[in-house]
């Protein structure tokens, strides 16, 4: 009884936050209201939790790579730091959590656990345990969610649009444009249309399955 009476006034709290701080929904609401446009090529996840008043914290953590919670009075991001890109995916994955399923009060904590395997020197592919396509279906909003709002639509096929008639570009060159790993922008240019149609095609790696 005691356990549902703290869901129920957590339920509460939230409730008030989420009418106060948390206005927005899709990532494109999100990028027009934190930058002003949706056109943005390098999304700083940090930059938006801090607009919202999402505390972001780097942390060791022995098992997960982010976690995301409400104490009731304030939103927090744990992350533990491993390459650049890869942190801007967890934030933003963790984002994903508080805009998705914090809102609609499925639950206000989660903690992501992911086992690391190198793709080569500097990045890190995705595991099975938290992939792009992972089985889970909280997962797989969340990381939707992550790699929509890292690179847009309207940013991503205003670039393309630019590209001149005959001349093509490939994922790997995109994701040093948008400055985030090349296995996300393999999984967000094919989920948008985008691959291998005149313009954009896919740079062959192992590890990519």
């Amino acid at each position: 009884f005691a356990l549902r009476q703290d869901e129920a006034l957590l339920h509460s709290l939230y409730k008030q936050y989420l009418e106060k701080e948390l206005p927005q929904n899709s990532p494109k609401e999100i990028l027009q209201e934190v930058y002003g446009t949706t056109l943005v090529r390098n999304v700083n996840p940090i930059d938006i939790a801090e607009h919202y008043g999402i505390v972001v914290k780097r942390m060791f953590m022995i098992e997960g790579i982010g976690r995301s919670y409400f104490d009731g009075e304030r939103l927090y991001i744990y992350y533990q730091p491993t390459t650049p890109n890869r942190d801007k995916f967890t934030i933003a994955h963790e984002l994903g959590h508080i805009f998705i399923h914090f809102k609609q009060g499925i639950k206000f904590e989660f903690e992501d656990k992911e086992i690391f395997s190198p793709a080569n020197n500097t990045e890190y592919a995705l595991s099975a345990a938290r992939g792009l396509e992972g089985n889970d279906v909280y997962e797989r909003e969340a990381n939707r969610f992550a790699a929509e709002l890292l690179v847009s639509y309207d940013a991503l096929k205003d670039f393309l649009d630019k590209i001149p008639a005959g001349m093509q570009t490939n994922t790997i060159a995109l994701s040093q444009l948008f400055r985030v790993s090349e296995e996300m922008m393999y999984y967000t240019v094919k989920n948008y249309g985008f691959l291998n149609q005149g313009k954009v095609v896919r740079k062959e790696k192992k590890g990519w399955v």
